[in-house]
């Protein structure tokens, strides 16, 4: 079953920058812990990729910075399932950071995949794999597509 899943963080003093907003790293950083947490709650956590030898590759990540947010707000970031590629060797990701308002604050697209770490390449995750079994519970967005 896909579901959506999000979680919630308050804005603190090490993720704003000199101009009192949220650092543009600090965004990549709250989504990477939205993953591993979504992962790691639906029985794919980092002791099983240590046990498979495999580990998560951010190929290309976009940010849409579209509404300030401040120190002290509190932010609600999902994270959707945009596309998979044919061979399931890469995952189109998306997140949405919204504030507490609801509004949409920030837009971070990626490609997402994931890397044998004795060879040193890609893999190509068939069906029955944990990868794609985890990716298949995750909500797709409106614009899901194959590539």
């Amino acid at each position: 079953m896909k579901t959506p899943y999000s979680l919630t963080f308050p804005i603190r003093w090490a993720d704003v920058d000199p101009n009192r907003h949220v650092r543009h790293t600090a965004y990549g950083d709250y989504a990477t812990h939205v993953r591993v947490s979504f992962m790691t709650e639906r029985g794919f956590p980092v002791e099983k990729w240590v046990e498979l030898g495999i580990g998560p590759v951010v190929l290309t990540e976009q940010i849409d910075y579209l509404k300030e947010v401040a120190l002290g707000e509190k932010i609600c970031i999902d994270l959707t399932l945009a596309g998979i590629s044919k061979s399931r060797k890469r995952f189109r990701l998306r997140h949405q950071i919204y504030k507490e308002d609801g509004s949409l604050a920030v837009r971070i697209h990626m490609m997402f995949g994931w890397i044998d770490l004795h060879q040193r390449k890609m893999i190509t995750p068939d069906a029955a794999h944990p990868v794609t079994q985890v990716f298949q519970q995750l909500e797709t967005t409106e614009d899901f597509g194959e590539f």
